[in-house]
């Protein structure tokens, strides 16, 4: 069974409800706690059948194995129930997170549509197959602490959130219908349940995504900045598993398959991403052929490594599926303290487009499927925890260990007109990125109606500094020896 797909469903109910309701005030909470605008619904049938054209095959009920283009939140919750309790599934801190979102946010919504208490629970099955208040109690009991959950003492039997959590269920639901009235209230919303003890506390520490669809060479695509730190992580060690070469081990549920294909002659890598739902069999597989290009910052008191990446150019690449037609950001590391002691912040930003579903809609899967938790989890944890059967790309890994289908990796032997323009097109790529971030900063800080004549200043003063410094750094570059053409 895949929990992914549940969770899908459990959300598409929302826009289900945008669809039958006429009332303003309902499209206008559901604008407020999904990404985008609500519009006239249609987006969840829009992402199921591009996601699952065939379905799951998996499934031995053929009303779970079809496409699902009506939504029904019963179901959804059925089904993530029999996962766990029945097929052995656990669900992650991220999936718990989104359970209770979802399971709170189609409270709100019908509290919203209609004006029905907290004990009015039959609005969920509308077939009456099962008790509502069971499903209600069975989803966020998914969620509730277990013996030896961080943050909870005293905690002796597992049934003794059950019984917490039946006898306080109309007070949640209460506080879901009045107090969850946005994304950004989720985690005090959340935060008040875990003191209680009835989630999981890591499900009110999970990030919640902010998306945006900018026009990227004319096509509309989605922006997703992440920002993340960790105290128990070192610089070293995510340099050690960030290479994308290792994101299918990484982050197995997104990521297929990662296959290198060998260096370009500009010095960045190239890798075929086969990305998808992996649990799902026979849900659509996206493959896209990558460029990326590590580099680092190691001075006193600042160390930082840079993971960028593209579409390999030209485009369209032969090697992919042309199903993705805008595909680039980064990956910024960078330590507090020392690059071999723990304390990092991580800054990430994605920006791309998928043919055949709207960027908006793409927003809804990226939140819904949490990506902010899902990057998160992609690099904090297999670098506190590697996989000691994987053999890991290093960051300092210079070969290539697999043939590569599209010219030769071997580098100039001796220093070059290759070398000079190898360092040019480094930096432009740095100043490229730095410049790009500060604007971004800047246009963020105007939106939000922050922007101070300080911070113009700020910007103006680095500008200046990167326009007057960067020509000599240039030359000093170029100057060194290569040492083989590095």
């Amino acid at each position: 069974m895949s929990t992914q797909r549940a969770l899908l469903e459990l959300y598409g109910s929302l826009d289900s409800e945008i669809t039958r309701s006429r009332d303003a005030s309902t499209r206008d909470v559901a604008e407020q706690l999904l990404p985008g605008p609500a519009g006239d619904g249609g987006w969840y049938r829009e992402l199921e059948q591009f996601m699952f054209p065939d379905g799951d095959s998996s499934q031995a009920d053929p009303d779970l194995r079809a496409t699902r283009t009506e939504p029904n939140a019963a179901r959804a919750l059925r089904e993530l129930n029999s996962s766990v309790r029945e097929g052995g599934e656990t669900l992650s801190v991220p999936e718990l997170s989104r359970l209770v979102y979802g399971v709170g946010a189609l409270i709100r919504v019908n509290h919203t549509a209609t004006r029905g208490g907290p004990e009015d629970y039959n609005w969920l099955d509308a077939n009456a197959e099962s008790d509502t208040r069971t499903l209600l109690l069975d989803a966020l009991d998914l969620a509730a602490p277990t013996v030896g959950t961080p943050g909870v003492r005293g905690l002796n039997d597992v049934n003794e959130t059950r019984a917490r959590l039946d006898s306080s269920l109309d007070s949640v639901v209460n506080m879901f219908a009045t107090q969850f009235n946005s994304r950004e209230a989720f985690s005090a919303v959340a935060t008040q349940l875990a003191a209680d003890g009835l989630i999981d506390p890591r499900i009110a520490d999970a990030p919640i995504e902010h998306a945006t669809v900018v026009t990227v060479d004319g096509i509309p695509s989605l922006v997703i900045d992440t920002e993340f730190a960790s105290d128990q992580v070192s610089l070293n060690a995510l340099k050690a598993v960030v290479d994308p070469r290792n994101w299918h081990n990484n982050f197995p549920a997104f990521f297929c398959e990662m296959d290198p294909t060998g260096r370009r002659p500009d010095d960045w890598r190239r890798v075929l991403e086969t990305v998808g739902v992996a649990a799902v069999p026979g849900s659509r597989r996206l493959r896209t052929h990558l460029k990326f290009y590590k580099s680092e910052l190691n001075a006193p008191g600042r160390y930082e490594a840079r993971l960028d990446y593209d579409l390999n150019d030209p485009c369209p690449d032969a090697q992919g599926d042309r199903q993705i037609d805008v595909d680039r950001g980064f990956i910024n590391m960078r330590a507090t303290g020392e690059p071999d002691q723990s304390g990092v912040v991580v800054r990430t930003r994605k920006v791309a487009h998928i043919n055949g579903i709207k960027p908006e809609t793409q927003a809804r899967f990226a939140f819904i499927f949490g990506y902010t938790t899902g990057a998160r989890e992609m690099l904090f944890g297999p670098a506190m925890n590697p996989d000691p059967t994987f053999d890991y790309y290093s960051w300092a890994d210079e070969e290539d260990r697999a043939p590569s289908t599209l010219g030769s990796s071997a580098r100039p032997s001796s220093p070059s007109h290759h070398s000079v323009a190898s360092t040019a097109f480094r930096m432009a790529v740095e100043y490229a990125e730095d410049m790009s971030v500060m604007n971004l900063d800047l246009a963020d800080l105007w939106l939000s109606g922050k922007l101070t004549l300080q911070d113009v200043a700020d910007y103006s003063s680095q500008v200046s500094a990167r326009l007057a410094s960067d020509p000599f750094k240039f030359l000093q570059a170029v100057s060194r020896p290569k040492g083989g053409g590095a």
